[in-house]
């Protein structure tokens, strides 16, 4: 079982070649954007989940990171509300205090599901508390389209979300694509096949808001949906938007 409190129980380890502990997945999308059905969304809030548990009925803590400025705050209630309805053991909310988290806090959950639908998270302490917890061999979801960098850089995320950050993505190819406003990106789910993402490849969608433009480490990532600036798709090379690390499969 997990180390700490944690509790993987028997019997109902994923059935999987490999170990699923310590997983991470990153989607830098907020989930309930107009672009996205909500039909698309709910495989892929579900499907994710299911592949970070290292259980098969997980217990699921959903926090909403206090740095959020209330954007998209219906957001993180789908997420719950999905989950809730998805086969999980139980699923509790919880609204990150200011002064963060630690990793005592993740105690009894199987997975953390952390989210900023639209602002970079700003505790290093809730980060270093992720880090231990996948660590652990618990499993994390890190949403929203912020999440390759901190408030202000302070600190570094990749080595949950294992992408360098380059910018946010306001602007794009000379576009302004910001709050609805300007240009749009064109998502597309890859041909990569994976339990996260399973259907959806070659679905696309239009998103139109800012998503963090960064490049892959190379540490044993998979990514599994990218965005190109809609009409000028030759502009950039694809940004990573959905991602999934295994710490098992990685070299």
């Amino acid at each position: 079982g997990l180390a700490q409190g944690g509790r993987a129980r028997d019997g109902q380890r994923a059935a999987a070649a490999v170990d699923p502990a310590g997983r991470v997945a990153t989607i830098l999308l907020t989930t309930t954007d107009p672009g996205l059905s909500s039909e698309v969304a709910g495989e892929l809030t579900r499907q994710t989940t299911e592949w970070v548990s290292p259980v098969l009925r997980p217990d699921v803590l959903v926090v909403l990171d206090d740095n959020s400025h209330g954007e998209d705050r219906n957001n993180v209630n789908v997420v719950t509300s999905l989950l809730s309805d998805a086969d999980n053991n139980s699923v509790t909310y919880l609204e990150e205090p200011e002064d963060g988290l630690e990793r005592s806090d993740f105690d009894g959950y199987d997975v953390v599901w952390f989210s900023n639908p639209g602002y970079p998270m700003d505790d290093v302490r809730t980060f270093h508390a992720l880090e231990q917890f996948s660590a652990d061999g618990g499993g994390v979801v890190l949403q929203g389209d912020d999440m390759t960098r901190s408030w202000g850089n302070d600190f570094s995320t990749s080595s949950l979300v294992h992408l360098d950050h380059r910018n946010n993505g306001t602007s794009a190819c000379g576009e302004r694509i910001d709050n609805y406003q300007g240009g749009e990106y064109a998502v597309t789910f890859t041909d990569v096949e994976h339990p996260m993402t399973l259907g959806l490849a070659g679905v696309s969608f239009t998103y139109s808001n800012d998503i963090d433009h960064s490049t892959a480490r190379n540490e044993g990532e998979v990514v599994l949906a990218t965005a190109v600036v809609q009409g000028n798709e030759a502009c950039m090379p694809p940004i990573p938007v959905i991602v999934g690390y295994d710490p098992d499969g990685a070299e």
